[in-house]
């Protein structure tokens, strides 16, 4: 959990630098700006009808989880702090993926994939039947990370 908080103070400043005006953010983006801000305990999103969650989670799935896999400079599928508090561009312009497109590890899942700047960005969504509640599972690209220097 160190390295999820230590993560979460690297967002917030990497954010800050950014100087995004929230005020001028979608009511999505601006759940994900709260919810990094501690404002809120969950994301919202509205796709096709469906309710779809992010909420803090733990390292298999939820914020801390793309935060301690993809927000790395030095980790395959890496994310920046802008593509996160955009998350919901994924959703909103890009389409839900094919079961042949989905890792054999997210089969039973749902996947959203959008394609900006010849970037993917995934977003995989797991669904608990028993509610029928919708929930972020992970978020990533499939940018490649960039082999350390050796000096």
């Amino acid at each position: 959990m160190a390295e999820y908080i230590e993560l979460l103070k690297k967002l917030k400043s990497d954010l800050s630098k950014l100087k995004i005006d929230h005020k001028k953010l979608k009511p999505e983006e601006l759940n994900i700006y709260n919810l990094i801000n501690g404002r809120n305990s969950i994301a919202q999103f509205n796709v096709d009808d469906q309710i779809i969650l992010l909420g803090k989670g733990d390292s298999n799935k939820g914020l801390v989880h793309i935060l301690e896999r993809h927000y790395c400079d030095h980790c395959d599928g890496w994310l920046n702090a802008r593509d996160i508090v955009f998350m919901s561009r994924v959703f909103k312009n890009g389409r839900k993926m094919s079961d042949y497109e989905m890792k054999e590890e997210y089969i039973d899942k749902e996947g959203y994939i959008y394609l900006l700047n010849d970037i993917k960005y995934i977003v995989i969504i797991g669904i608990d039947h028993k509610v029928g509640i919708k929930k972020v599972i992970t978020y990533y690209t499939d940018r490649i990370a960039e082999p350390v220097a050796l000096h």
